[in-house]
């Protein structure tokens, strides 16, 4: 069991969420599409949870949720990024398990998460933490799978 530790997300740890969003280009190309950085953080920041998470010491990876998604009123997990040196190293799967297991005991019986059609290792990877493919949803911005989590 690794020692995993969260803590709400702020501007101070700015250098490392760019380092793994440098280490993320579809995620860049896809979330941020040319944004700044600080201003995607803030057009999600009220209404959902931007979290830092560490092992052992370590930074490890940001997470974004939200506890009710306006959408639907159920979770929804909306970013994660993980550090290069700790992915498949379980880094993704202890945060998603630790997030998922803190919703189930506030009531929630599912987490929800969205990705573009197109993103087949995101698939893949969200499959392997647990995520079942739901459905498809078209906007316009594009398809996307929408995968749920049972808690």
């Amino acid at each position: 069991m690794v020692n995993l530790n969260w803590r709400p997300f702020t501007f101070k740890e700015m250098a490392f969420f760019e380092s793994v969003v440098e280490d993320s280009p579809a995620w860049q190309t896809v979330e941020l599409n040319g944004k700044a950085l600080s201003n995607f953080i803030g057009e999600w920041q009220s209404i959902g949870e931007w979290r830092i998470w560490d092992i052992e010491g370590e930074l490890a990876g940001i997470t974004f949720h939200l506890e009710t998604a306006p959408s639907n009123g159920k979770p929804w997990l909306g970013t994660m990024l993980v550090k290069n040196s700790m992915r498949e190293k379980g880094a993704a799967h202890s945060m998603i398990h630790s997030l998922s297991q803190e919703l189930k005991d506030k009531g929630s019986s599912v987490l929800f998460t969205g990705i573009p059609i197109a993103q087949n290792t995101w698939a893949e990877f969200l499959s392997r933490c647990g995520f079942e493919q739901f459905k498809t949803e078209t906007s316009e911005e594009g398809t996307y799978l929408i995968l749920i989590r049972p808690l």
